[in-house]
């Protein structure tokens, strides 16, 4: 099987990988990873990647799982490695780093996630305890999908759909690009999947504010029935007065008298109870807007509307501190039990005023609030999961650098599918700029470091794994529209080119793009020499892993040969010709037959013409007959 471009020949200029820059990685589907790297080793590559695809909470465990690695056994790694002079990078379990699970998300989710992934990178490191083990980490396990772009009817780039997340608990909308027809003229209008985000936003907004206003109304109503129940108490307010000053006694009064009272006291005290119930309402549902209004803040606001909240806030505040000191004087004494005088009622008419003062205060907080644009709450699968898994990163990368030191394996985040979140070249570098600025933060607050150590620390350790087949994936999405093949692979060239600066690990494998089949590199139409030569440019040290384990499954062949083939590797470790990508074109010394390369004994089987077919493709033996394959 050959992999020659028709335009090749030895004077032109071609990509060509070394093979001491290629890896290849044991089979992921065993926790026999000591015996897999053995082998590996036993055919002449020195760059392994060890690990496997399944972690700590996969359904069944047992066999084939990350955590059925004896600890041992990454020590055995490690000196086999060191005796044979190779180096061995690791493939992190598939997790969710942003804390997705079949059940959801959650905050506490994302802690479990980032704890076991602190064990993960303990484990690497044992891998290489003197240099920094590249541990490739997809972005994420959820397979949640990210955004997706199309073109319009005049061929301009659009926003297709969005997957949004509400970054409170998780809940998740498809937001799809639709045509809604007007109330007045019956036109279609377009309402964009970003329209959508923001109306969703600006619903939930609207939603609070309305329940705040609910509760508002119920207290309005409440005060209003007070004030009928106080006017019909007046016949019995003379008799009250003289119980106060101890003219008579509550026995005194007529059954009538009595029973009036009582329940209009009992009417009384449920009203006032029910106003104290909505007013603390009132001020948690304002509490929890203020917290949105900070933690979800929109890019939309101007730089004056937050300036204004906070002038009003710090007034707000301090009216509030006023007013909290009144309360806890008198609280104590409103409450002692009632006395004869009739201050002990003046005392506490005084708290439920001040009490009043207090949510009116809150109530005017919120109408300054209602200027304010509404929270993003709801966002897009790639900003929340930028935001999520940032934080994993940073604290995991932070965990191990605190152990380690500048020992510490290096994070590198790896492209999913091309239609997943964080899977394309400009979020996968918005989600790393946002790891490392996490991690610079908490080393500059917590070691002590000058920004540009901790910066340079945080670049050193984290950064991208750059899966050349996984970015092929974008042709099942006709992305920016129908391209010609051409077109695609100037969009996908241009990917490698701006993830190339903070790539610390490639992975390769081709497909035809609608699944991760998997093959060698060349067997599909992933555009890989275009990538790698982007790559190159800026990560020129970066190990290549050959990711072709399921060709070898499939057809029980080693994709090795047809990996050297494909990239051109030179034969020789000088990297000068003859290349395996030129191989079949060799002839040996006059009278040897093809040599090493075509022995003799092919030509008495398959026959002297070179017209025959090579075995994989059925190839006749010389007088009938289909070769058996050597073992």
């Amino acid at each position: 099987m050959g992999f020659h471009d028709e335009y090749d020949n030895g004077m032109d200029s071609r990509y060509s990988l070394p093979f001491h820059r290629q890896g290849i990685p044991t089979s992921p589907m065993t926790p026999k990873q000591l015996e897999e790297l053995g082998k590996s080793l036993n055919m002449g590559v020195r760059n392994v990647e060890v690990g496997h695809i399944s972690g700590y909470k996969d359904k069944g465990g047992g066999q084939g799982n990350f955590e059925s690695i004896p600890i041992q056994h990454f020590d055995e790694m490690r000196r086999l490695a060191k005796l044979s002079d190779s180096k061995i990078t690791m493939h992190a379990p598939i997790i969710d780093p942003a804390g997705f699970e079949q059940s959801g998300w959650s905050e506490e989710n994302r802690k479990e996630t980032e704890g076991y992934l602190n064990s993960v990178l303990d484990r690497a490191q044992r891998l290489d305890p003197e240099g920094n083990i590249p541990v490739a980490l997809h972005t994420t396990g959820a397979m949640l999908p990210g955004t997706k772009y199309g073109v319009d009817r005049e061929g301009n780039k659009r926003t297709q759909s969005i997957f949004a997340i509400s970054r409170e608990d998780g809940k998740q909308a498809q937001l799809v690009h639709k045509e809604r027809h007007g109330l007045i003229d019956n036109k279609p209008i377009s309402f964009t999947p970003e329209d959508q985000l923001r109306s969703l936003n600006n619903n939930e907004w609207s939603n609070d504010k309305l329940q705040l206003a609910s509760s508002q109304m119920k207290v309005y109503d409440l005060m209003e029935q007070r004030k009928r129940l106080e006017m019909d108490m007046r016949p019995y307010e003379v008799r009250l007065a003289q119980i106060n000053k101890g003219e008579l006694n509550f026995s005194d009064l007529s059954e009538e008298e009595r029973s009036g009272i009582e329940n209009y006291n009992r009417m009384l005290l449920t009203n006032e109870n029910q106003i104290n119930e909505f007013n603390q309402d009132i001020i948690r549902r304002i509490d929890s807007m203020h917290e949105n209004l900070q933690k979800y803040k929109s890019k939309d606001e101007t730089e004056s509307q937050v300036d204004d909240y906070e002038r009003e806030l710090s007034e707000f505040r301090g009216r509030n501190d006023k007013l909290d000191k009144e309360i806890r004087g008198i609280k104590t004494l409103a409450f002692k039990p009632v006395d004869n005088s009739g201050k002990q009622k003046q005392l506490h008419n005084k708290y439920k005023n001040l009490q009043n003062k207090k949510v009116e205060l809150f109530k005017d907080m919120s109408n300054v609030m209602s200027k304010r644009s509404a929270p993003e709450k709801f966002v897009s699968s790639e900003d929340f999961h930028t935001e999520k898994v940032g934080d994993t990163v940073s604290n995991s990368a932070f965990a191990a650098y605190s152990k380690f030191g500048e020992n510490a394996p290096i994070i590198a985040l790896e492209n999913v599918y091309g239609d997943n979140v964080l899977s394309r070249a400009e979020t996968l570098k918005e989600v790393i700029v946002e790891s490392r600025d996490k991690l610079k933060n908490k080393l500059i607050d917590k070691k002590n470091m000058s920004n540009v150590d901790a910066k340079k620390i945080a670049e050193k350790l984290i950064g991208a794994t750059w899966d050349v087949g996984h970015i092929n994936m974008l042709r099942k999405e006709e992305y920016e529209g129908s391209l010609s093949e051409e077109e695609f692979k100037k969009l996908i060239k241009k990917q490698a080119k701006d993830i190339a600066p903070y790539t610390k690990h490639v992975h390769i494998s081709d497909n035809f793009g609608f699944s991760d089949a998997h093959l060698a590199p060349g067997m599909g139409t992933s555009p890989i020499k275009e990538q790698l030569k982007e790559i190159d440019k800026e990560a020129r040290d970066a190990v290549h892993v050959m990711e072709g384990g399921a060709y070898a499954g499939q057809f029980q062949d080693n994709p090795l040969p047809y990996t050297l083939e494909s990239m051109d590797s030179p034969m020789y470790s000088h990297e000068m010709g003859p290349n395996w990508g030129q191989v079949r074109d060799m002839y040996s010394s006059y009278m040897v037959g093809m040599g090493d390369v075509l022995p003799e004994r092919y030509f008495n089987e398959y026959g002297v013409s070179f017209a025959k077919l090579p075995r994989e493709l059925g190839g006749q033996l010389f007088g009938g007959g289909t070769p058996k394959k050597e073992k």
